[in-house]
């Protein structure tokens, strides 16, 4: 009996000295609190509603355009010929399609500029990431994402913020 309750009390003194230890090594970080909040961040953010606005623009000037085009030949469909009128509805399906083509190249340019961006962000701040988490004695770091619940004291993003806006 007395070693079953030395057994029981060996086993828990390991399993709780075990648990303290893996607390002090494993923090999370919100990543997309430091895109929103760095300055690195803020600036790629800035980027990409750029390009995203310039598109926009410019799809909106050739829809513009279209539709102007559309209207001019149903005000003039009963007067040209049918020759013309197919001319020019053959005309108005080509610019459609290339509209159309424009948008879904603007969408994969918009795209590709995220991802870029996003690695480059990424690759910029790991090595703070890194840095700060060999100072810190840090075994492992989550994403805030796939944690359910934390103490906020294991919540390092404000302090890597402060470190990617000082080093950037």
């Amino acid at each position: 009996m007395n070693l079953l309750r030395y057994l029981i009390l060996v086993l828990f003194l390991v399993f709780f000295n075990s648990n303290l230890k893996a607390d002090n090594s494993v923090y999370f970080i919100d990543l997309d609190n430091i895109i929103e909040n760095s300055k690195l961040g803020k600036n790629l953010i800035k980027i990409i509603e750029n390009k995203d606005k310039k598109n926009i623009e410019l799809l909106k000037t050739q829809e513009s355009k279209i539709i102007k085009e559309e209207n001019e030949i149903n005000k003039v469909k009963n007067i040209l010929s049918q020759d013309e009128l197919e001319l020019r509805i053959n005309n108005i399906k080509n610019e459609i399609n290339s509209f159309n083509e424009n948008k879904n190249n603007a969408i994969k340019e918009l795209n590709q500029l995220k991802t870029e961006e996003y690695n480059n962000f990424f690759k910029k701040i790991n090595p703070i990431i890194q840095e700060y988490m060999d100072k810190n004695s840090i075994n492992i770091l989550f994403s805030k994402k796939n944690i359910f619940i934390g103490k906020s004291k294991y919540d390092i993003t404000e302090d890597i913020i402060k470190l990617i806006d000082e080093k950037f």
